[in-house]
């Protein structure tokens, strides 16, 4: 079920529009409302060098994303990755943003 939601946002032409004009604002919106109106724990969005461009914890923005795939989502891969990030524990969906 991650991985769908994950490709759901990464399809969302909002964010997409909002990722391409690094618009951290209209990003925060679009993740905020998804957190509170879903089930999700948190949303992080990144740059294709995995660098967040939104975040629940905004002093992480602008900083590497931990626990990536060196070049999976550049190739256009999905993954999954398990780890204790910023936020705890949590196992992660991670898919490109076209």
């Amino acid at each position: 079920m991650a991985m769908n939601q994950a490709k759901i946002i990464a399809s969302n032409d909002s964010i997409i529009s909002a990722v391409k004009t690094r618009d951290y604002k209209r990003l925060a919106t679009i993740a905020d409302k998804l957190q509170r109106d879903t089930d999700f724990d948190y949303v992080v969005i990144g740059d294709r060098h995995s660098i967040r461009l939104y975040h629940p914890n905004p002093e992480k923005i602008g900083y590497p994303m931990q626990f990536t795939k060196p070049g999976a989502l550049e190739k256009g891969e999905s993954y999954f990755i398990t780890g204790k990030g910023s936020i705890g524990m949590a196992m992660r969906a991670k898919t490109p943003i076209f």
